[in-house]
């Protein structure tokens, strides 16, 4: 079962940076998708991965894989009629990008080097 959290959080430059990279990526896939009116996520993964990797290295590679499969849903959304401009700094983690890591949990192990740990207070 999945759960989706919105969550407001601080100003953070490392989270902003971050922000933008994957926006950069998923405009990427979508310009890519409409030239090629192609919303495939193997034909898309095929066509950018390396474009994606080589323009924005910093990027760890399972955002970019997440990248690609918003842009995939999107094209979809619209039936490649309409080229789609991404504006908003939005992410999509998952499990390979975001652990959770309940509050009392003293020494987190992070993902990524350098990672953001966010302490969420969630009431069931």
């Amino acid at each position: 079962m999945f759960r989706t959290i919105k969550l407001k959080l601080p100003y953070d430059r490392t989270l902003i940076e971050t922000a933008k990279q994957f926006r950069g990526a998923t405009q990427i896939v979508l310009d890519y998708g409409f030239e090629n009116k192609v919303f495939n996520k193997n034909k898309l993964n095929k066509g950018t991965y390396k474009t994606v990797r080589e323009t924005i290295p910093t990027l760890p590679s399972a955002l970019v894989q997440t990248a690609r499969d918003m842009a995939s849903e999107a094209l979809k959304r619209t039936s490649l009629e309409k080229k789609i401009k991404r504006k908003s700094l939005t992410i999509r983690y998952d499990n390979r990008t975001f652990k959770f890591h309940p509050v009392h949990t003293q020494y987190p192990s992070p993902l990524y080097r350098d990672s953001l740990f966010i302490q969420c207070h969630i009431s069931l």
